[in-house]
């Protein structure tokens, strides 16, 4: 189950990196995009949020393996920054956020793998 929400973890991770990074484009390039659910400020607000749940019980459950802190400490950045991005609606934060929340599950999952075995 864990390995799954780890994986859930990061798949909500980069998608929410990569709907920062593409949504200034896809608005300038097809305004039809705009009105798409994509660029609806409920996207975000439903999306990070459980990205968040779940990739802190994820790094939070494999620290008592690997006892590792550091992916805690960049995911505590990334979320900080996604927080800072989602108040000012700036998608610029947000990315960087949903980045630094992705490369700190990929420590971490790297981690799980080498103490787990």
């Amino acid at each position: 189950m864990n390995k799954k929400l780890e994986l859930i973890g990061v798949i909500l991770s980069v998608l929410c990196a990569i709907h920062c990074v593409l949504l200034p484009v896809l608005l300038l390039t097809a305004s039809f995009w705009a009105n798409s659910f994509v660029a609806h400020p409920l996207f975000e607000i439903a999306l990070l949020p459980l990205a968040f749940v779940i990739a802190i019980r994820s790094v939070y459950k494999d620290y008592h393996l690997h006892q590792k802190n550091y992916p805690a400490i960049l995911l505590a950045i990334g979320i900080a920054i996604a927080l800072i991005g989602m108040i000012g609606h700036t998608h610029v934060f947000i990315a960087t956020g949903a980045s630094i929340m992705v490369l700190a599950q990929a420590l971490n999952w790297r981690l799980h793998r080498k103490y787990a075995h």
